[in-house]
């Protein structure tokens, strides 16, 4: 959509959705996310064994069936400007949507309040640390100044950690996805175990 100089979102997405064949959709989705200046941070691309078989087909051989069910966990970074484009991109790999949540949280006072703090933090840390050259004439009492003056300016360095936390994940969206296929049957001819 438009620009919006008002607003600061952080925005996800979750989605799960039922593709043809997992192993080429996680291919195809891996470059669409690439194509678009995006990263994949997880993935979890497996296959569970739901049921096996064994038939007799004759004296010393067995006709194997098992099914299994193929799906993935993925979870990515995409630029914000290019979510859009990436969350219509999956659109083609889906065979049935089971959810689609898509959330832009607005994080525009909890920026100011950090950038607020940052400064309030640093003010604090230049008037304590010429109170200290100027005034601190005991031992005692100058250590225990320099103490309280470490720990405002790890508070300080925790809100600039902090604020840019934030402005990585309005930068990059997080994307979840879960893709699954149909259930898989395989088949093979194995060797017929006799029993003792």
């Amino acid at each position: 959509g438009k620009a919006d100089s008002t607003h600061t979102f952080i925005r996800t997405a979750d989605i799960k959705f039922k593709v043809k064949d997992v192993k080429q959709s996680t291919f195809d989705i891996e470059d669409l996310v690439a194509k678009h200046n995006g990263y994949i941070t997880y993935t979890n691309l497996s296959s569970n064994i739901s049921s096996q078989n064994k038939v007799q087909v004759n004296e010393d051989s067995c006709k194997e069936r098992t099914y299994y069910n193929v799906d993935n966990s993925l979870t990515m970074r995409i630029p914000n400007t290019e979510l859009d484009a990436v969350l219509r991109g999956l659109a083609p790999f889906m065979d049935f949507l089971d959810h689609r949540t898509i959330k832009a949280d607005d994080i525009k006072y909890t920026l100011l309040s950090n950038q607020l703090a940052e400064k309030r933090y640093k003010n604090y840390k230049q008037r304590y640390t010429t109170a200290i050259d100027t005034k601190g004439k005991k031992l005692k009492e100058t250590v225990n100044a320099e103490d309280n003056l470490a720990l405002n300016e790890q508070i300080a360095d925790n809100k600039t950690i902090e604020g840019l936390e934030l402005m990585d994940q309005v930068n990059y969206s997080t994307v979840t996805l879960y893709i699954y296929q149909p259930q898989t049957i395989k088949e093979a001819i194995v060797a017929n175990e006799k029993s003792i």
